[in-house]
């Protein structure tokens, strides 16, 4: 659910049941717009009265950053993301399995990716194909929980995007007559 706190405030709520153990998500989002700038801050709130969580299901604890800034002069803008998730407690992992973790996660991100042009509409492979399940499974901490909720959630923000391009795109070509 999404609960409205203000026009630029909103709290969601989700739970994922796809999984062993329940993990429950009451994220606080705030947007900001700031000389060219539109920002995102989202922050996990961990213990909400009224959205008790049993006990022993997992409550996601992440903090996220996204920002789109305009690039001066050009129908462009440079989108930047940073998410930082508390994955739980783990038994040591061998360093194999977290350089198997790290190598995961750096694929995942566009800014690595030289297969399509940045610019224009987001491609179906952007993060869907990079987050793909691994041969093996990555058993760090709750990773496989977040890992599989962010293939469902880059098809959406993605979808977001797409739309945005495709607006601004039209509203270009109106202002030059061309339609």
């Amino acid at each position: 659910t999404i609960e409205p706190i203000d026009e630029c405030t909103v709290y969601t709520h989700m739970t994922d049941k796809h999984h062993d153990t329940m993990c429950h998500g009451h994220i606080l989002v705030k947007h900001y717009a700031v000389e060219g700038r539109e920002i995102l801050i989202g922050r996990s709130i961990l213990d909400d009265p009224a959205h008790p969580t049993p006990r022993g299901d997992l409550i996601e604890d992440s903090t996220f950053w996204v920002e789109a800034v305009a690039l001066p002069g050009q129908d462009a803008c440079l989108f930047t993301s940073v998410v930082r998730l508390n994955l739980g407690r783990f038994a040591a992992a061998g360093e194999s399995e977290i350089d198997s973790v790290v190598a995961l996660l750096e694929s995942a991100s566009i800014a690595h990716q030289q297969s399509f042009d940045m610019r224009g509409i987001l491609p179906s492979h952007a993060v869907g194909r990079q987050l793909s399940p691994p041969p093996r499974l990555l058993t760090l901490g709750n990773l496989h929980i977040y890992l599989a909720r962010s293939v469902v959630v880059e098809e959406a923000f993605k979808r977001a995007i797409n739309c945005a391009i495709e607006r601004h795109g039209d509203k270009a070509l109106e202002s030059t007559g061309v339609v």
